[in-house]
C-alpha cells in the first residue's frame, strides 16, 4: 500500500483531530505518509515534548559533564514507571539517529518536528561515525535492562556516563 499523500493527510487531521496548522504539519513530517502515526503524534503532541525536553536536558548535561544535575534527573525519570521510561528511551533512539541523518546531510530522511528541528541543527555535530553506533548500542542497553526491570537510577547513571564519554569522542574522518 502507497503512502498517504501529505495532502490528504493534512485535510483529514484538520477536519477530525486539530485546528492548529503547525502540530498538523509536525505530525505529518513525522509520520512520513502513515495517517495513524500523525494522529497518534497529534494524540500525544505533549508527551513528546516532553520527551524532547528531557532529551535536551539530559544530552547538555552529558556534554558538560554536570554530574549532579544528571543524579537529580535519573530521580526524575525513574519516578516516571517503567512503561514510560521505555518510551523515553525510544525517543532517545530515535533522536540518535534523525541526528545523525542530519549530521551526514540526509535532512530528506529526517522525520523532526519543528522543536526538535531546532534543537538538532545545533546539537547534531556531537553524533558522528564515530559514535552513533555505540550511542545507539548503550540507549538500546538501556532500554533491555529497564525491561528486565533492573534499578532506573543505575540504569540511567550508567547511561550518563556512557553518553558522556561518547558525546566527547572524536568524529572519524573517511
Amino acid at each position: 500500500v502507497p503512502a498517504l499523500c501529505s495532502k490528504h493527510i493534512r485535510d483529514a487531521l484538520l477536519k477530525k483531530e486539530a485546528d492548529n496548522f503547525e502540530l498538523v504539519e509536525d505530525a505529518i513530517k513525522k509520520a512520513n505518509g502513515n495517517y495513524n502515526v500523525a494522529l497518534n503524534v497529534l494524540r500525544n503532541i505533549e508527551q513528546e515534548l516532553q520527551y524532547l525536553n528531557l532529551f535536551q536536558t539530559f544530552m547538555r548535561h552529558c556534554y558538560k559533564r554536570k554530574l549532579l544535575e544528571l543524579s537529580e534527573m535519573t530521580e526524575q525519570i525513574a519516578s516516571m514507571g517503567r512503561e514510560r521510561q521505555k518510551q523515553l528511551l525510544s525517543y532517545f533512539l530515535r533522536m540518535v539517529r534523525e541526528n545523525f541523518m542530519l549530521n551526514i546531510d540526509r535532512e530528506e530522511l529526517t522525520y523532526l518536528s519543528r522543536q526538535e528541528n531546532e534543537f538538532s541543527k545545533r546539537f547534531s555535530s556531537y553524533i558522528h561515525r564515530g559514535n552513533v553506533f555505540d550511542l545507539a548500542d548503550q540507549i538500546s542497553l538501556a532500554f533491555q535492562h529497564i525491561e528486565a526491570n533492573g534499578n532506573p537510577k543505575i540504569i540511567f547513571m550508567d547511561l550518563a556516563i556512557q553518553v558522556i564519554l561518547l558525546l566527547k569522542q572524536e568524529s572519524e574522518t573517511d
